[in-house]
């Protein structure tokens, strides 16, 4: 009796942190969707003001091609993701899992991880440099 509470106990716990953290994923999907958007904004923006006397128009370029890998990156994130959520909620109804670290450890929840991470690397790089574009542009 008391090991079926303690599994239970366990199993409510882990349930919690897989929402915190899923939570958490989200937070970081909504910062680097923001970052990504309001600097491809801000980059048309700075164009439209000084489309005549632009130099090193190949930054900009680039700059774009990495804010926009970096939202496909998200794209594909919150499409692993959800498959995801329904691996492991089919996993639990049909009692497919002999364990916590065996629902956890999928390829799918890697990819989540791996995009989010691949993401956060080319926008830095996209923001980087536009910033040095402007540099550029503004001296």
């Amino acid at each position: 009796m008391f090991e079926k509470d303690w599994e239970k106990v366990k199993l409510d716990q882990i349930n919690q942190i897989k929402k915190s953290r899923s939570r958490e994923r989200n937070k970081l999907d909504n910062i680097l969707l923001t970052l990504s958007a309001g600097t491809l904004s801000l980059s048309a923006t700075f164009v439209g003001k000084f489309a005549r006397n632009l130099i090193d128009k190949e930054f900009l370029f680039a700059s774009w091609s990495f804010l926009i890998l970096g939202l496909f990156g998200i794209l594909l994130a919150y499409i692993f993701a959800e498959l995801h959520f329904k691996y492991y909620e089919s996993g639990v109804k049909n009692d497919l899992f002999k364990s916590v670290d065996e629902a956890e450890s999928n390829w799918r929840n890697k990819l989540v991880d791996i995009f989010n991470l691949f993401s956060f690397v080319a926008i830095v790089i996209g923001i980087s440099i536009f910033v040095y574009f402007a540099y550029l542009n503004i001296k």
